[in-house]
């Protein structure tokens, strides 16, 4: 009988911290007595470290295998979606080698997915932080799980670029997956960040479940490793590629492959969290854009006030390429905005320092004016529809989701 479940694992390197994940993971299936329904596939991304004692250590079970990827894929999101092809089970887990699941986590998910009617379930994870010991929950929701009829309205409450992003809260059924990558493929636009909307593409339709308990932790990296850590994978080192420009064509392509409109796209919420204070700042993916799209326009006048030889620019075909979706958000201020850093970035005249104190400053106004959107959300729902807690900000948002139990069946 096939496996109901893969738990799928790209790695690279880390062997510690593989083998610490391998420990929970058998430790949650053995307690779940699912190693007939449970396999652990891990495909690895040729690790330069030796990984020979922890996968001798696994082989010994049946429902544990390890490979290698096809070919170097030297990022996560493509890892995943060049992996997904060696999954043979109906549903997929997805898993980083830093994370750890609890002793529970295997059994709830069975029993989750016992009906097979869900196509996405996005998990709530706990968050530790290594430098300072520390872990916190980073959302909360009045309702045990939160059923969505259909997981397009997952997305616009939780948006694409923060928490349908991180690996071990994803979980879906592999076909659609598989099938809809092989027609999609969004990697060619941009890396980071396409799994999402290659989830959010081939799933849109199918019902979907947002889980409130933790059953997975993960150890947030430091906002410096993380920089260093995109800037490895964006082309001609453009600073802030990924979360500008490599995301705005992701967001235009996702919405040609769909037809969902790039406005609402833009105007799903993002649960961004503050990796210096342990808190989450609630904002719109729109926002999120401009924001970093006026982040590398900072980066670029800092760079002619001290030249570093390795600073990549954006042309000014790719700065109208960002402008074309920001305009498409359909927000006037954010587009007036945005518009202003531009001008004033393109202008011959002042000096650098002064450009760059002008688009900090006008930087300011967009977190505010992000802050003040989400306050004033409005969505259509019943007075009882649950609703999502973020840590940090005292705001209570309505999901698009109606209550459901902890087997996820609507209340």
């Amino acid at each position: 009988m096939p496996y109901k479940i893969t738990l799928l694992i790209p790695n690279y390197n880390r062997a510690d911290a593989l083998e610490r994940l391998l420990e929970s993971a058998f430790t949650s299936i053995k307690k779940a007595q699912a190693f007939d329904q449970c396999t652990v596939l891990v495909v690895d991304d040729f690790s330069t470290d030796d990984l020979s004692k922890i996968i001798k250590k696994y082989e010994k079970h049946p429902n544990f295998k390890f490979m290698l990827q096809s070919k170097k894929c030297g990022n996560a999101e493509t890892a995943f979606l060049n992996s997904l092809s060696s999954v043979n089970s109906e549903y997929f887990w997805l898993l980083g080698n830093d994370d750890q699941l609890s002793e529970s986590g295997v059994e709830q998910i069975l029993n989750l997915i016992d009906d097979s009617k869900l196509g996405f379930i996005l998990l709530n994870p706990k968050i530790n932080k290594e430098k300072i010991s520390q872990s916190f929950v980073p959302l909360q929701s009045t309702s045990p799980t939160v059923y969505y009829e259909r997981g397009e309205d997952l997305f616009y409450d939780f948006g694409f670029v923060t928490s349908t992003t991180t690996f071990p809260c994803l979980l879906g059924k592999t076909a659609p997956v598989v099938n809809y990558h092989k027609t999609h493929d969004f990697n060619q636009f941009a890396r980071v960040y396409s799994h999402s909307f290659t989830l959010f593409g081939a799933l849109k339709d199918m019902p979907a479940l947002f889980v409130t308990t933790p059953i997975v932790s993960f150890t947030l990296n430091e906002r410096r490793e993380e920089f260093h850590k995109l800037l490895k994978q964006a082309p001609a080192g453009i600073a802030f590629y990924h979360q500008s420009l490599g995301l705005a064509r992701l967001i235009r392509e996702t919405a040609r492959a769909t037809g969902v409109t790039i406005a609402k796209i833009g105007a799903a919420i993002e649960d961004e969290v503050d990796k210096d204070h342990m808190q989450v700042h609630a904002t719109h993916l729109s926002h999120f854009v401009g924001f970093f799209f006026i982040e590398q326009l900072c980066r670029e006048q800092q760079n002619i006030i001290k030249p570093r030889p390795d600073f990549g620019h954006l042309v000014r075909s790719e700065l109208n390429e960002i402008m074309e979706v920001i305009e498409a958000f359909e927000d006037p201020e954010l587009h007036s905005t945005c518009t202003n850093a531009l001008s004033v970035f393109n202008w011959q005249n002042p000096p650098a320092t002064w450009k760059y104190s002008f688009l900090r400053s006008t930087q300011a106004e967009l977190r505010g004016l992000a802050l003040k959107k989400a306050q004033e959300r409005n969505v259509k729902a019943p007075s009882n529809a649950p609703r999502k807690i973020a840590i940090g900000i005292q705001i209570a948002s309505t999901l698009r989701g109606v209550q459901a139990s902890h087997t996820g069946k609507p209340i």
